[in-house]
């Protein structure tokens, strides 16, 4: 089975290299059919004698990679992560939605919430995770000297992000440090003294050892591989959307409640590791896991 994997690169590009370490008997390329003319070119020759095409990254808007895959009667899967659904959205209500793609594709996503909003626009998409992290995620044993909220903001927009309400949650909460990755937030200087911007990094390890509690809150998301992270390691989640073993926070108020209630533990020296968090992952996120059933869902599919 030859299977060309396009759409988002950073993601695109790490499947690919999983998957052809994990599976000997397949192959799987990756084309950055967004900004490299080559791979532009590449797609022209590999898409028509692949298997089955894998997009990560729904659209309903004009796209040549699917335009041949229709041509050439290649099955195409799209993988919506969340942004995309909200254009897609637009593209139905303008009118502009290619019919064609939304009837010939398979379509997968990765939690209920984007399935619920697919549905909404006529999508009907299968619950199929792509992500795989690994068991051996060593646990930093909490400190107890400073109590650190780790955020990823990415620069290209920090409002949707959620840069606003970290900005006053940070006031609310003068003795804890927030450590944000992704953006300086020059825009917003003068920042509170207890937030610290980093801008974007390679190696967010070291960002993740020193906080205890990761916060994720964007105006709309999929599920974030920034939260499977956390809870690989043992992290305790604030998140806005409902996840297993993380704190539910739908609202401002709700987490300014649930960080008010983990800075408490810490007071109390009482804030733990989160064991079901990791343990979740590692049950149900694992390479195993998460490639032969990815693998199997391509064999069924395939031409």
């Amino acid at each position: 089975m030859r299977v060309v994997i396009v759409g988002l690169p950073f993601f695109g590009k790490r499947l690919a290299e999983n998957l052809n370490r994990f599976d000997k008997e397949n192959s799987y390329v990756f084309l950055d059919t967004y900004s490299k003319k080559t791979d532009k070119l590449k797609a022209l020759f590999l898409i028509p004698k692949a298997d089955i095409v894998f997009s990560i990254n729904g659209s309903l808007s004009s796209s040549g990679v699917f335009d041949l895959c229709l041509k050439k009667k290649i099955p195409l899967v799209m993988m919506w992560v969340g942004s995309d659904v909200e254009q897609a959205k637009k593209n139905v209500i303008n009118g502009s939605a290619r019919m064609d793609y939304l009837q010939y594709a398979h379509h997968f996503c990765e939690v209920d919430w984007i399935k619920d909003e697919l549905a909404s626009i006529g999508i009907s998409a299968r619950i199929q995770n792509f992500a795989a992290f690994p068991s051996n995620f060593p646990l930093q044993v909490f400190q107890t000297s400073q109590l650190s909220v780790f955020c990823y903001v990415n620069d290209r927009d920090p409002v949707f992000y959620g840069m606003n309400e970290l900005i006053r949650l940070a006031q609310q909460f003068p003795k804890i440090n927030f450590e944000v990755v992704g953006t300086k937030a020059d825009s917003f200087n003068p920042l509170p003294s207890n937030i610290h911007t980093h801008g974007w990094v390679q190696e967010m390890d070291t960002f993740y050892d020193k906080c205890q509690i990761v916060l994720r809150f964007p105006s709309h998301d999929g599920l974030a591989t920034v939260v499977l992270e956390a809870l690989a390691r043992g992290k305790q989640v604030l998140y806005k959307y409902p996840f297993p073993h993380c704190k539910f926070v739908p609202t401002e108020e709700k987490l300014t409640e649930s960080l008010s209630n983990l800075y408490q533990q810490f007071e109390e020296n009482t804030l733990k590791e989160n064991m079901l968090g990791k343990k979740y992952v590692e049950e149900n996120f694992n390479e195993e896991h998460i490639f032969s059933g990815l693998i199997q869902a391509f064999k069924a599919l395939s031409k």
